[in-house]
């Protein structure tokens, strides 16, 4: 499994979402209005231990976009948004899907990107995570 269905499993559990309904990985569908996409951005360089010749952690970097509703319903959006952030800020020495986690830190608040092509809000956070390799 990879870190955006392991992240998205984590959502699930949480009731937080449901995959390919209002939860989803990679791109964001027109419909639902209101839903949420977890989107891979990169990172940082892998941490390597004495002299092994493969990386013993990853340190991949995540963003998770909610959009609201066509009512411009910013609050139940930026609240969706936090109970994520509160979720994946809590994660420290877990299990997701197989994979350990040793942490996933939240690089800010959740935040305001405005609206999108039809005056959806969209509301966003960014995430540093250090796992295992999977």
């Amino acid at each position: 499994m990879g870190i955006l269905e392991e992240i998205g499993a984590l959502l699930v559990a949480n009731s937080l979402g449901t995959l390919g309904s209002d939860l989803f990985l990679v791109r964001t569908p027109p419909v639902p209005d209101a839903c949420t996409t977890i989107y891979e951005t990169g990172g940082k360089a892998p941490d390597y231990t004495h002299d092994q010749a493969a990386p013993r952690y990853e340190n991949p970097t995540i963003k998770v976009i909610v959009r609201s509703d066509k009512e411009k319903n910013y609050k139940a959006a930026k609240d969706k948004a936090r109970q994520i952030w509160l979720v994946l800020g809590a994660i420290r020495n877990q299990n997701l899907s197989g994979t350990r986690y040793l942490s996933i830190v939240p690089i800010q608040s959740p935040f305001s990107l405005g609206p999108d092509e039809n005056n959806r809000l969209l509301i966003s956070a960014n995430y540093e995570l250090e796992k295992e390799p999977s």
